[in-house]
C-alpha cells in the first residue's frame, strides 16, 4: 500500500513537470532563446541613448513637491477628525503655502478664529493672518500685517525669531 501511495505521489507531480518542460515559453519571458524584442547589433549596444531618444519623466522636485502635497492634506484630513473641525491644514507644495485655519465656539457667545496664510521662503516663513473674535453675537476682524518668522539659535538654545513690520504701506 506504501509503494503505490507514494507512486501515485510521484505520477501526480511528475505529469505536469513533463508537461511544463515541453510546453513553449510565453512571449516576453526570461528564457534567452526565445527573446522577443528588436534586435540589437553589437556596435550599437555600446552607445548611450541621447536624451531626446530617453522617456523624460517627472523631475525630483516636482515628485517632491507632489508628496509634499499629499502628506499635508492627509495631515488636515486627521487633524479635522481628531479636533471636530476646528483644525483644518490645507498644504500645495508647488506654491509651498500652507493655509491653517482654527475656529472654536459660537458666535452667540465666545468665539475665536485664526485664518492664515503660511508662505514658506528660502530660510523662513511668511504669515498672513486674520483673526476673528465674536463676543455675545457681535464679531470682529483683525487683519494682521504680514510678519516673518526665521529659526534662529544662540548659545545651542533654538527659538523662532518674529520680524514684525514697523511700517506697513496697504492702502
Amino acid at each position: 500500500m506504501g509503494r503505490a501511495l507514494s507512486a501515485a505521489v510521484a505520477l501526480a507531480v511528475g505529469l505536469p513537470l513533463a508537461g511544463l518542460a515541453n510546453a513553449e515559453p510565453v512571449p516576453g519571458s526570461l528564457d534567452p532563446t526565445h527573446m522577443v524584442g528588436p534586435v540589437v547589433e553589437a556596435s550599437e549596444s555600446s552607445t548611450l541613448p541621447t536624451l531626446e531618444e530617453m522617456e523624460g519623466g517627472p523631475k525630483w522636485s516636482w515628485r517632491l513637491a507632489e508628496k509634499m502635497s499629499l502628506a499635508g492634506d492627509e495631515l488636515g484630513l486627521h487633524l479635522r477628525a481628531i479636533t471636530f473641525n476646528s483644525l483644518d491644514m490645507n498644504f500645495d507644495g508647488h506654491k509651498r503655502i500652507a493655509h491653517l485655519r482654527m475656529q472654536a465656539g459660537e458666535a452667540k457667545k465666545v468665539a475665536l478664529g485664526i485664518d492664515s496664510d503660511v508662505a514658506f521662503k528660502s530660510g523662513y516663513a511668511r504669515v498672513n493672518a486674520t483673526v476673528k473674535l465674536g463676543v455675545a453675537g457681535k464679531t470682529w476682524q483683525l487683519e494682521l500685517p504680514e510678519f516673518d518668522m526665521v529659526p534662529r539659535s544662540w548659545d545651542g538654545h533654538r527659538y523662532v525669531e518674529l520680524r514684525l513690520p514697523v511700517i506697513d504701506f496697504r492702502f
